[in-house]
């Protein structure tokens, strides 16, 4: 399921944009239940940072991590930087948690590669105004990489066969006064 927000401003309107395109492409060419959440929030709870979503129709937070099904999600970076005051930038990374063998289930070896390629060439293919994935972006793989300081103790597995957990960054560029 993709967890869309029915109202966006400013970064939340450009993550939006990237979050349909990535969900409904990505569906054309694997397989299985996929979850697409938009912007995570780094709350504090007990001396801990958890990624967390709010969830409109539950009234609450909802951790992130992987529940059994593939997902994916965005983490902005903590400073965003504008020489205007309109447009603002800071560095993106959007996060995936999959289960190889039920998203590509026809391949025969660890499908990490073929993830990683599929995403890319969305991101690549598509014009997203807002998002760049230039000189600085990388591919990001492992827990400890992609949740560096966030706190993973509720994850319950390993980057192991058939579980993988990836990142690409990059820059995105937004205007605060952008809507949708």
């Amino acid at each position: 399921m993709n967890h869309t927000l029915s109202k966006t401003y400013n970064i939340d309107t450009e993550i939006q944009k990237i979050q349909t395109v990535l969900y409904d492409e990505l569906l054309k060419v694997w397989q299985g239940e996929l979850d697409g959440y938009g912007r995570v929030y780094k709350n504090e709870r007990d001396g801990k940072v958890i990624p967390e979503v709010w969830r409109k129709d539950k009234n609450n937070y909802l951790e992130t991590l992987y529940n059994n099904k593939s997902c994916f999600f965005f983490i902005d970076g903590d400073e965003h930087t504008s020489e205007d005051g309109i447009v603002y930038s800071t560095s993106l990374k959007i996060a995936f948690m999959v289960n190889l063998n039920k998203v590509l289930p026809n391949e025969e070896e660890r499908a990490d590669a073929s993830v990683k390629r599929d995403v890319i060439e969305v991101l690549r293919t598509n014009v997203f105004n807002g998002f760049q994935l230039t000189e600085g972006a990388t591919y990001q793989k492992g827990i400890e990489q992609v949740f560096r300081g966030l706190d993973t103790s509720n994850l319950n597995f390993n980057d192991m066969q058939p579980l993988h957990v990836f990142a690409i960054t990059g820059t995105l560029n937004y205007y605060v006064n952008n809507k949708c």
